[in-house]
């Protein structure tokens, strides 16, 4: 069963790929996402890189359809919950969520490390907040607690160990809660 925490990160993140601010994910909203990191990386539309950037947004939305065995092209609040609570988080042989989680990091992983150099700099993770659309305000704080070695940038491991303590853990202060600002911050739009 989700703690209060966990669905209030599940909850943030679920605004945050919202992208169109409607209450439900949509394909739109991965490419709204895409379409933004493409013009943040410079890449041009048309291009085969830019083909590549919306088919992989796509994929990850036609996966979370598949997962929640859904008919229609829209996933609720309610069914993300559901779904994290049911077959991610509280299933007992954690296969599925170590899928997710690493299926997660990579994909943010390959997104953000724009130079490939198998890190994430301030400026590429500042990009992902531009991106998501998340208040910069809460950028240097985030990649502070994300970049627990100090050598001011964010490896595979340590966004892999985020990853994991956003999605699994139910403690208020660990670092990876942080991964996408700050997610106690109120979403109106979710308070109806």
């Amino acid at each position: 069963m989700l703690t209060t925490v966990q669905t209030d990160k599940l909850t943030h993140f679920f605004t945050i790929l919202d992208h169109n601010r409607n209450g439900v994910l949509q394909k739109d909203d991965f490419v709204g996402i895409a379409e933004n990191l493409c013009a943040a990386s410079g890449i041009r539309e048309g291009s085969k890189e830019y083909n590549n950037v919306l088919l992989r947004s796509e994929i990850l939305f036609q996966q979370f359809l598949r997962d929640l065995n859904k008919n229609d092209a829209r996933i609720t609040l309610d069914e993300w919950i559901d779904y994290f609570d049911r077959f991610v988080i509280s299933r007992s042989d954690f296969t599925h969520l170590k899928f997710y989680i690493k299926l997660t990091a990579k994909y943010i992983f390959d997104l953000f490390d724009q130079n490939e150099d198998g890190r994430i700099s301030i400026d590429e993770y500042l990009d992902m907040f531009a991106v998501y659309r998340i208040d910069c305000k809460y950028s240097a704080k985030s990649f502070l607690r994300l970049d627990t070695n100090r050598d001011e940038y964010i490896s595979k491991g340590e966004l892999l160990k985020a990853v994991f303590e956003f999605f699994v853990s139910d403690d208020p202060e660990a670092h990876g809660n942080w991964i996408f600002g700050d997610w106690k911050v109120e979403h109106p739009i979710y308070n109806q």
